[in-house]
């Protein structure tokens, strides 16, 4: 049985850039046999190669975790499996094109060893046209003992991969008991089965508009789980505003402390100006997922927009400490101390990013600028200037 498995780029095409401040890639880390594989991984998106990407993808292993829990026949599934062989290379593209239409720009930030291998977290720093931030992804790669891709997960998305196609495949399929177990459901009547493929087909043609239309008819068991949430604020994204902050209304409203979905609520909070549950929530990916130099810059500008300018240094200057190469960090520290008039703080920032992009600041030119003209009377300022002649 072919089943066309149209779908496989699906949960490559969902992701939403989130509009929080996005960071530049960093130089290479330093290569170990621990994270050898995930600056493969982090190259080979940077240089678009949809080929090695494809290579390194185990079909077997992430047909196997696809199939999970479908009780399929051996002939369907050697169709499944087909299938998913097929669409393999677009996979590979899919993603890359994705990255590519948002200027993305890899970065590894966490290689875990596992029993069976390794977890390697590559983030990717988008940006628009003119080079300004546009957000960030971060994708987590499960890779086996010889660095095969066996499956990923997308934080936008709050989903694995595998489990994203599972429920779009069965769409495919004629089997009611694994749809329902699939949704959740008791039980799969016409109109059910009716709506579950007209699903999958809208979201292979890219209907996005279509398919979150469509999601709303389904059962109300299953709108009652985080999955439909997830894919409801992933198709949102790609439709208008209005629809995506409902989207994420509704996870904050009903699955705001769900493991997975915390990365996608970062967005929803910066824009609802909650800046304490920005923190919060941040703090809660960084426990789950990965703490790295963005989201300590993500707490600072919400620390600092609390006028919390004690947290808003600690957070920025932890930023600094994790990725001192990245610019945005050690701007946002100066700012920090404006806000609080720390001369001092102000002071040593530049410094420390004059030592590290080998650069000089001129005392009478800085006073020059409207934003540092205050520094002018602050006896750090004077002493430092004087040191400076």
């Amino acid at each position: 049985m072919d089943l066309r498995i149209a779908l496989l780029g699906l949960a490559l095409l969902l992701v939403p850039a989130v509009s929080a401040p996005s960071l530049a890639a960093a130089p290479a880390v330093p290569m170990t046999a621990e994270n050898k594989h995930g600056l493969w991984l982090a190259d080979i998106i940077d240089r678009r190669d949809g080929a090695a990407f494809a290579a390194r993808i185990d079909i077997d292993a992430l047909a196997a975790r696809t199939a999970t829990g479908l009780d399929l026949d051996n002939t369907t599934r050697r169709g499944f499996i087909k299938g998913m062989t097929g669409a393999k290379q677009r996979m590979a593209e899919t993603m890359l094109a994705r990255v590519e239409l948002n200027h993305g720009k890899a970065r590894l930030v966490r290689s875990t060893a596992t029993a069976g291998g390794s977890v390697q977290i590559v983030r990717i720093d988008m940006s628009d046209a003119e080079g300004d931030p546009a957000g960030m992804e971060y994708l987590a790669f499960e890779l086996d003992a010889k660095g095969r891709i066996v499956g990923w997960t997308a934080h936008s998305q709050g989903a694995r991969t595998s489990d994203v196609m599972r429920r779009l495949s069965l769409a495919m399929i004629q089997d009611r008991g694994a749809i329902a177990r699939a949704f959740g459901i008791t039980r799969v009547d016409e109109a059910t089965l009716a709506t579950t493929q007209a699903l999958a087909k809208q979201m292979a043609a890219m209907d996005f508009d279509g398919a979150y239309t469509t999601l709303a008819r389904m059962p109300e068991a299953y709108k009652a789980t985080k999955d439909w949430a997830a894919l409801r604020v992933n198709l949102a994204s790609q439709l208008d505003d209005a629809r995506y902050r409902a989207s994420l209304q509704h996870i904050a409203a009903h699955h705001a402390d769900a493991p997975g979905l915390q990365f996608m609520l970062i967005d929803h909070y910066f824009f609802e100006d909650r800046h304490a549950q920005v923190i919060r929530t941040v703090e809660a990916f960084e426990r789950g997922v990965v703490e790295d130099g963005a989201t300590n810059l993500l707490k600072c500008i919400s620390a600092n927009t609390l006028k919390a300018y004690d947290d808003a240094g600690r957070f920025c200057s932890r930023s600094i400490e994790i990725e001192p190469d990245v610019e945005n960090a050690w701007w946002m520290l100066v700012t920090v101390g404006h806000g609080a008039r720390d001369a001092g703080l102000v002071l040593r920032t530049l410094e420390g990013y004059e030592r590290q992009f080998g650069t000089r600041f001129e005392p009478a030119k800085l006073i020059a600028l409207d934003e540092y003209r205050w520094l002018a009377d602050e006896p750090a300022f004077k002493a430092w200037a004087k040191a400076r002649r």
